[in-house]
């Protein structure tokens, strides 16, 4: 009798090991799954805020480093300027060359923006031919004399059609955020610069 409870017991024991084994497994493999889907939703979170075309962060991703980036200037009162560029007579590049040129430019804009840029500042595609700069710790100073080496690498990009130099330049507008300032009211000043450089004969920067 005592032998045929040791053994019912030994029995019990290696069933509930089992299982405790079997579940064991489930866990690692509902980890496992669970970091990857945690992965892929990164991925796509990523995706979702970069520009196909030029492989920038988009207006989204803009949104949401601006937003931090004002926070932390609020908290610490550092400067904080912003910079929007345009493509000049872009309209005039696709109609004439065609939109894949159109979109050659874009990209080498958006190379020439980020190889002139310092690696804290973020640059994003805003839209059409359009791009922000974020420059955190930069007054308007500043902002205007790192611009300035953005504006001429971008007039001497060697862009080439038919064996032909086209040239290609942007306007810019830059502003500096002020007390007391909300976001929109520092990107309309930068706004209005953008359109008082296009209006003053394009491939210049303008202060608002």
């Amino acid at each position: 009798t005592v032998d045929a409870f040791h053994d019912e017991e030994r029995k019990r024991r290696d069933d509930v090991y089992k299982r405790i084994e079997t579940l064991a497994q489930r866990m690692e493999s509902m980890e496992s799954e669970a970091s990857e889907l945690k992965s892929n939703l990164e991925a796509q979170r990523m995706e979702a805020l970069r520009d196909a075309l030029t492989e920038l962060p988009n207006r989204a991703a803009y949104d949401d480093q601006i937003e931090a980036e004002y926070s932390r200037w609020r908290r610490h009162g550092r400067p904080l300027s912003i910079a929007i560029a345009d493509v000049d007579h872009f309209k005039q590049v696709n109609d004439t060359l065609g939109h894949l040129r159109g979109d050659k430019v874009l990209k080498l804009v958006a190379r020439e923006i980020s190889r002139r840029v310092r690696n804290e500042d973020f640059v994003a595609r805003y839209g059409g031919e359009e791009f922000i700069i974020i420059m955190p710790d930069t007054d308007k100073l500043s902002a205007h004399t790192a611009i300035e080496k953005v504006r001429l690498a971008i007039a001497d990009c060697p862009f080439n059609f038919n064996q032909q130099r086209i040239p290609i330049t942007a306007s810019f507008g830059i502003a500096s955020f002020n007390e007391g300032d909300s976001i929109e009211d520092c990107f309309e000043r930068a706004d209005r610069a953008l359109y008082k450089a296009k209006e003053n004969g394009r491939n210049r920067i303008e202060e608002g």
